[in-house]
């Protein structure tokens, strides 16, 4: 059984005499994934005042061994917003660019990889599933006898900044970076038992005959 979730778009904002128009576009021509905003159009009546138009980048994803499996979608190119440019009423004039770029989105694996950290996060892990193992290795062979299928490496680690944003570029020339680091997460911490005293009393009887 498959359930799918579809959502609505904003097509049209009116305000007394203007306008703004949301116009979208499908890259990978799928009816089940997003659309990608394409134009938004600001009228005054019915005079164009000035247009947005997004330009996108398709990247294939990573498809090396260890990084797919039978549910991955191998075929379907990751969309990475590369540039927003603004033009004038004659839609000629291009006056506004906002540049976008990413950290190696091309390293990314498909839609369904397994190979994520416990975040959701790519984390380069050649699994067969995603079912945590999270216990330390001393209870490595008894662990893996009651629960098999627990083989997956779910830990973050550096890889997890791939296909994140990496620069915006301004109209004015300026740029901002993000930089980003992966959680922290304490894997082993020994809890001793609580110390418990108890006091134990007695009462002593003696019968004379």
């Amino acid at each position: 059984i498959t359930e799918r979730h579809f959502t609505y778009y904003l097509d049209e904002i009116d305000y007394k005499s203007n306008k703004v128009k949301f116009d979208y576009i499908d890259y990978n021509n799928t009816f089940f994934l997003p659309e990608q905003l394409e134009t938004i159009s600001v009228y005054n009546e019915a005079n164009l005042i000035k247009k947005l138009k997004f330009n996108y980048d398709e990247i294939s994803p990573n498809t090396s061994s260890g990084l797919t499996n039978d549910y991955t979608e191998n075929d379907l190119k990751r969309i990475f917003l590369k540039e927003v440019l603004e033009y004038d009423n004659s839609e000629q004039n291009s006056f506004k660019k906002y540049g976008f770029d990413y950290y190696s989105p091309e390293d990314i694996p498909p839609r369904h990889s397994f190979s994520k950290d416990i975040y959701g996060y790519y984390n380069g892990a050649h699994n067969t599933n995603l079912i945590y193992k999270n216990w330390s290795e001393d209870y490595d062979d008894a662990m893996h006898f009651n629960f098999p299928f627990s083989i997956a490496n779910r830990n973050p680690n550096g890889l997890s900044e791939k296909g994140m944003l990496h620069h915006i570029y301004y109209p004015t020339g300026g740029d901002s970076e993000f930089i980003y680091e992966p959680n922290v997460v304490q894997t082993t911490e020994t809890v001793p038992p609580p110390l418990c005293y108890t006091h134990v009393g007695y009462v002593a009887t003696t019968e004379y005959h």
